[in-house]
């Protein structure tokens, strides 16, 4: 039986409806049956809105607005005026910084006339990106790239946020730009990034020979003047990461660490690298280790590195160490089954500890909770439920091979736009 998608709250369903709108209004549809139906709907639910949610589609609606028509070169600021601009800029970053976001946006309509209108929407797409905006976000940011083609940074980021509200328009976009020309180098990246994403929903006969190309993609801009040499570290690590992945996929396993080397080397502190280069090697050396370790004393905002030293704890029968860890995965975000893996684990720990039958108990609920289907979560579970793990030989445990290879198709070396 299929999910029923939960509901839309009604704030929702009216920030769809304007952002409809504003489509139509950009095609000269505004006075259409679907502009006075979608105007309609928008009249019915208004009323049920927090002040909040009306002052911020208020906004949006005005911000719309502004770009629905051809764009207007601000009239050159007398002096005051670009000061008070330059000013009010400033406390437009503070506010952003603070999550002010409605402050944010307010503070750049009082200076909008004074604005490029592509700086505008930049501006406005990122404090809505940050807001968790993202349908929003992407209008603003699609603007700024069509009124400043040439922006690389602009593209970019816009490339990035397509790629999140709509993977699959983001997929043609960028088989776009790898078969043209003329795009800023973190674009093409961002391209490479997002077909490789692709290819790994795909079945490996289907995307051997789109990997490796994508691959001499890489190996030409690591050799382009704007990266070879390391005279970008930020582009440099990006590419031999991407690298790194993709000789991964294709089973070249030297080649992968060699990229992965490469990139940390122009960059020592880039926690994903460290982290790909220690999946990489999990259960063949022990720098695997000291690689997690290494990204873990970095601060790491990835769950990887613990996900994997809690495995190697449980492995060698540190079940305190294992619990630990495995309880600071999960206050970490991650998808289901990572949770699931960490919630058994914990439940073996606390078995092998002694710790209370109800706390194991538990934790193996809330293992299969997230994981319903896992059949050795389940036969672990009936393994303590029987008494039968009083021999601790007998649990089912993943190798470290097995685990290697669930991180390789779980961890997304994200790629900064």
């Amino acid at each position: 039986m299929t999910a029923t998608p939960p509901q839309k709250t009604e704030y929702a369903q009216l920030l769809d409806a304007l952002l409809h709108l504003h489509e139509l209004e950009k095609t000269h549809l505004s006075e259409s049956d679907d502009a006075e139906r979608l105007r309609d709907l928008m009249e019915g639910h208004w009323k049920n809105l927090t002040d909040q949610e009306k002052n911020r589609l208020t906004g949006l609606s005005q911000d719309l607005y502004s770009i629905s028509e051809p764009p207007k070169k601000p009239n050159p600021p007398t002096r005051s005026e670009a000061k008070r601009v330059s000013s009010q800029l400033r406390r437009v970053v503070e506010a952003r910084k603070r999550g002010e976001w409605d402050s944010a946006l307010s503070l750049i309509r009082e200076i909008a006339d004074r604005v490029q209108p592509d700086a505008a929407s930049y501006m406005r797409g990122n404090i809505l990106s940050d807001a968790g905006e993202s349908q929003a976000a992407l209008v603003f940011l699609q603007h700024a790239h069509n009124l400043d083609p040439s922006n690389g940074n602009y593209e970019a980021i816009y490339l990035n946020k397509l790629h999140e509200v709509s993977p699959a328009d983001a997929e043609v976009e960028a088989a776009n730009i790898l078969a043209s020309g003329g795009h800023a180098t973190s674009v093409v990246l961002k391209a490479i990034d997002i077909r490789y994403s692709f290819t790994r929903r795909q079945p490996d006969f289907e995307t051997t020979h789109e990997l490796k190309t994508l691959s001499q993609k890489l190996q030409g801009i690591l050799q382009s003047p704007d990266v070879a040499g390391e005279k970008n570290p930020s582009l440099y690590s990006m590419a031999c990461g991407l690298l790194g992945f993709i000789y991964d996929h294709l089973g070249n396993y030297n080649e992968a660490l060699s990229a992965y080397n490469r990139g940390i080397e122009a960059n020592p502190t880039n926690d994903g690298l460290i982290v790909a280069r220690g999946i990489l090697q999990y259960g063949k050396t022990s720098e695997s280790i000291s690689d997690f370790e290494r990204a873990v004393n970095l601060k790491t905002t990835l769950t990887w590195p613990y996900f994997y030293l809690a495995h190697d704890s449980l492995l060698n029968h540190e079940f305190n160490k294992c619990r630990q860890l495995s309880e600071h995965a999960l206050s970490m975000q991650q998808s289901n089954w990572v949770k699931a893996e960490l919630f058994e684990w914990i439940a073996i720990c606390k078995a092998e500890l002694g710790l209370p039958s109800p706390q194991v108990e538990a934790a193996f609920v809330e293992a299969l909770k997230h994981d319903p289907q896992n059949r050795r979560i389940s036969s672990n579970y009936n393994l303590f439920i029987t008494g039968a793990d009083k021999a601790t030989t007998l649990w089912n445990m993943e190798s470290a091979e097995v685990v290697r290879q669930l991180g390789q198709r779980g961890f997304d070396l994200a790629i900064a736009a």
